[in-house]
């Protein structure tokens, strides 16, 4: 006797079966064959396309270009108080602090570099600290003098720049690693006003001057350029 193909096996199995079998055969198994595997012949429901989830590359460029935004702020404001004297930046915040002498002043802290650097500008001016060290000079009050440097207790001259060889006065100017050599001079004025025009050329502060307030006419002629010019006029 034919045995029933279970619920399995291909609907194309199961037709050509049927056609070999009797109608009452055909009657019984049918409509539970087509109920338990035939589709039903309503409407087809129209799916959605399943939502795409993002790639971990996609999650980890996203997460990178929040990152960077966030970096690039940060320097950007970091770099603002690196550009001013006095400043740094803590937090969220600015803070501005002096170093006189040996001594370093906390100012406070500031919503912005600039306040930052106004107030630090107004301790370097009670100060009398050279314009070089101030973030803002034109705004120093008029006729502004900047304390002068301090000489080094070695030197007995009282000037800057002079060196005593015997009778005579050697001027000299360091530029970087090098020790320029000026000329030598028969009076310490004169080697000190060598020293000044040096300083100006190379764009020292006015604070490295010997005399910081006199407006320093051309350099003054060494021993050794008087005496060529004397065995030029012979």
């Amino acid at each position: 006797m034919f045995t029933v193909a279970p619920i399995c096996v291909d609907y194309f199995i199961y037709i050509a079966q049927l056609a070999k079998m009797d109608i009452n055969f055909i009657k019984k198994y049918t409509p539970t064959f087509i109920s338990t595997t035939m589709p039903s012949r309503g409407k087809r429901k129209r799916t959605q396309p399943p939502a795409t989830k993002k790639s971990d590359s996609s999650k980890k460029s996203d997460s990178s270009s929040s990152s960077s935004s966030s970096s690039s702020s940060s320097s950007d404001s970091s770099e603002e108080a690196a550009s001013f004297i006095g400043v740094k930046k803590v937090s969220k915040r600015y803070r501005a602090q002096i170093k006189i002498g040996r001594t370093t002043k906390n100012l406070g802290t500031f919503d912005t570099a600039v306040l930052a650097a106004k107030a630090y500008d107004s301790e370097s001016i009670k100060a009398k600290k050279p314009l070089a060290r101030i973030n803002f000079p034109d705004q120093v009050p008029k006729n502004y003098e900047p304390a002068k440097k301090k000489l080094r207790s070695s030197n007995t001259l009282g000037f800057r720049g002079c060196v005593k060889m015997g009778k005579r006065f050697k001027s000299q100017i360091q530029v970087g690693k090098k020790m320029l050599h000026l000329g030598m001079y028969k009076t310490v004025e004169e080697a000190a006003i060598a020293y000044d025009r040096a300083a100006i050329v190379h764009k020292r502060p006015k604070t490295d001057l010997n005399y910081p307030n006199t407006d320093h006419g051309p350099r003054p002629e060494s021993e050794k350029e008087k005496r060529k010019k004397e065995e030029a006029t012979m």
